[in-house]
């Protein structure tokens, strides 16, 4: 999953190469051309460019735009937190790995991710 941090800084300090086009898998020959062009600095103007741009866009659009309308939600400690004060029984182990099947197949956990959170679900 892309996300518009990485995307904005690689725009802004990479853009003159248009690396920022390759992350975000835009069509190959707008990365390609900024490398050809480089040398004009119309590349870099276009980075920057591009990096206000992605700043300046919402969550929303971004993961609309670039993620599939999938939004990278980020770690909520608070969440983390709860969940992990409740005492767990074999019926909440359940419903968690349930969830956590489900997020992996939306594409919001890699397979990593999943893997991670159900052994510790299990091993509680």
């Amino acid at each position: 999953m892309k996300d518009k941090l990485i995307a904005a800084l690689l725009a802004f300090f990479l853009g003159a190469l248009g690396i920022q086009h390759f992350y975000l898998k835009r069509p190959t020959h707008y990365g390609i051309l900024s490398i050809v062009f480089c040398w004009t600095y119309i590349p870099a103007l276009i980075g920057l460019i591009d990096g206000i741009q992605l700043l300046i866009m919402n969550d929303r659009e971004f993961a609309d735009k670039y993620n599939g309308g999938v939004q990278n939600i980020g770690f909520n400690y608070q969440q983390a937190h709860q969940q992990h004060a409740r005492p767990v029984t074999s019926t909440n182990v359940a419903d968690e790995l349930r969830k956590l099947h489900e997020l992996k197949e939306c594409g919001i956990l890699t397979e990593q991710e999943f893997s991670e959170q159900k052994r510790k679900l299990l091993r509680k």
